[in-house]
């Protein structure tokens, strides 16, 4: 019996350890709209695996990836000319990604939906 206890502790643990590691996902996941800094209309659908779509000027559910290191994250989509890096915060449901400034392409004030 308490080999029993023993081992569900340890399988309680662990699975609280897995989810605080973030093995359900990422919070990027979900449909994002909002503007950039051209105050264009974009949304972005992150799947939570890396993968994405954009919609935004001259563009229409374009597809795309995305990787994220700390709070930062590259953003490459198909009509873009390279990954653009961006610095990231997300607090209360609002995402902004802020481009560096020595970088030419616009950042993003976003809203989860």
């Amino acid at each position: 019996m308490k080999k029993a206890i023993a081992l569900l502790l340890v399988l309680i643990l662990s699975m609280a350890l897995l989810s605080a590691c973030g093995g359900g996902g990422d919070e990027f996941k979900g449909t994002w709209k909002g503007e950039d800094s051209n105050t264009s209309e974009v949304t972005f659908v992150f799947d939570g695996k890396g993968g994405l779509k954009y919609t935004g000027p001259f563009a229409r559910n374009e597809a795309g990836t995305y990787t994220i290191t700390g709070s930062k994250v590259d953003i490459s989509v198909s009509t873009w000319d390279s990954v653009r890096s961006y610095t990231f915060s997300i607090k209360d449901n609002k995402m902004t990604l802020t481009a560096p400034e020595d970088q030419y392409y616009v950042g993003f004030d976003l809203a989860k939906k």
